[in-house]
């Protein structure tokens, strides 16, 4: 079934806002997932209250056509605190369907979420603060199921149906050649053809599935500390630090037979918002706010890839094709929100900026790759070497004679520009460091025109940012 993003009132991703203490959480370099995705991955335990703004947002709204405000809690005159633990395992779950039908035991599953949070007076109606750690190790494996070749087929000997009979045909006979030594170097890394298990990849006859467990572990800590000072009935400053990492392996980025993922992603954010409320008069009060969120996600890789590697291959690569990436993406913001009631007038005015700054970081297409297929100058088999052959059977064999052939049909290599005067450099991964500003000014007036009316008058003057590199090294 699958799901897809969360969206609000059917608009994009990318239109919301997420914030926590006033402070944007979100991926600010890739927002195709805005709502769904923060490097923060915030916990039950960090979060006292949620503002959903949904439609009709005012001027005095601090970004996107919607929003997500969130915010912390704060201590308060009595102590209050709790400890939890919780587990989930696989002990008395049933096994995967299809792990049961190829005969694969259960995925192992060993989930501890724990953790524990106070708060409570420093000194009684003036000075509060609040704590709170939450932690999972999540043990765990998912099924995988990858290509590889049986028996007849990793000789070169290609089967096929046609008109109901099996026929055989050895494809490197046909072309005179052996396998590639390339490709007996792969080969020696792919399982043999005693470990297929499975029907459902491949074709059953020259391909089947390999089905496997592979592990797919999670460590999440979440650390939040805050401090509530009310210095007088005038004034008011809160400030709140925020550390959350989220350490895990990829399985998802796995093509490889590895049963520890070579791919892992570890995700680190640190958040720091600090206010001041002054409140003058009766009728007029003034918030300034101001912070950041510095966070990193990156996809790391324990492959050696070595001086090239080959696709396109009709097994599943022994080799994990993904190539190093990641960034770091720091947000910084700075508001200041003034309210004044009179009358029937309660008006609103203020200042809100944001700056994103990010380094991202992407090697992939530096390694060479080869494809392999029966491209110009090596002619594909056709019928005439396969009577009765289907077409889906044609190209499988074509598939095949090109991988243990080590017929190469393409090259691609990727060069990126290091430095306004480097030229495009072999080997050197894409880096760049990214700025956006963008800053607004608004005033609103909301009038309450009668008593069960109120009429909402505003302007907000938006300056976006032109997004612009540090060094100079984006092309338009």
């Amino acid at each position: 079934n699958g799901n897809s993003y969360t969206v609000i009132n059917g608009l994009r991703t990318s239109y919301s806002d997420m914030t926590l203490d006033g402070i944007n959480i979100q991926d600010n370099y890739i927002r195709d997932n805005a709502l769904d995705y923060t490097p923060n991955k915030l916990r039950i335990g960090q979060v006292r209250q949620l503002t959903l703004v949904t439609s009709n947002g005012n001027a005095a709204s601090s970004g996107g056509a919607t929003e997500a405000a969130f915010s912390t809690p704060s201590g308060t005159d009595e102590f209050h605190g709790e400890v939890f633990w919780y587990n989930r395992n696989n002990y008395f779950s049933a096994n995967d369907w299809f792990n049961n039908q190829a005969g694969i035991g259960q995925p192992r599953l060993n989930q501890n979420q724990f953790g524990g949070l106070i708060g409570g007076p420093i000194k009684k109606d003036k000075l509060f603060f609040y704590a709170n750690f939450e932690a999972i190790r999540a043990h765990q494996q998912t099924p995988q199921d990858n290509t590889i070749l049986t028996a007849s087929a990793r000789s070169g000997i290609f089967t096929y149906n046609a008109g109901g009979v099996a026929h055989q045909v050895n494809l490197l006979t046909l072309r005179g050649i052996s396998i590639d030594p390339a490709i007996q170097t792969l080969l020696a890394q792919v399982p043999t053809p005693d470990k297929i298990n499975n029907a459902d990849v491949g074709d059953g006859r020259n391909t089947g599935g390999y089905r496997f467990n592979q592990r797919s572990n999670e460590l999440n800590d979440n650390v939040t500390g805050k401090i509530d000072y009310n210095l007088s009935p005038r004034h008011a400053i809160s400030g709140s630090y925020l550390w959350n990492r989220d350490n895990s392996d990829r399985p998802d980025y796995e093509n490889d037979y590895s049963l520890v993922p070579k791919i892992t992603n570890p995700t680190h954010a640190n958040l720091v918002a600090v206010s001041w409320r002054w409140t003058p008069t009766a009728h007029l009060t003034n918030e300034l706010r101001g912070g950041f969120n510095l966070t990193y996600a990156y996809f790391l890789s324990s492959q050696q890839f070595g001086a090239y590697y080959l696709t396109g291959t009709v097994f599943s690569d022994p080799v994990n094709e993904l190539q190093p990436q990641g960034r770091n993406t720091n947000t910084y913001n700075l508001s200041d929100d003034a309210a004044y009631q009179r009358g029937r007038h309660y008006i609103q005015f203020g200042f809100h900026m944001q700056q994103a700054r990010v380094r991202s970081y992407d090697a992939a297409g530096v390694v060479p790759t080869y494809s392999l297929a029966m491209g110009s100058g090596q002619p594909a088999l056709s019928g005439r070497n396969l009577p009765g052959v289907s077409s889906t059977d044609l190209a499988t064999a074509n598939a095949l004679l090109a991988t243990l052939g080590g017929y190469v049909d393409g090259y691609s290599q990727t060069f990126n520009v290091t430095s306004r005067s480097s030229g495009f450099v072999a080997n050197a991964p894409f880096i760049r460091h990214f700025l956006d500003n963008s800053y607004a000014f608004y005033a609103q007036d909301k009038f309450k025109l009668l008593p069960n009316l109120t009429v909402t008058l505003g302007l907000r003057y938006q300056l976006p940012g032109v997004v612009d590199e540090a060094d100079s090294l984006e092309l338009s």
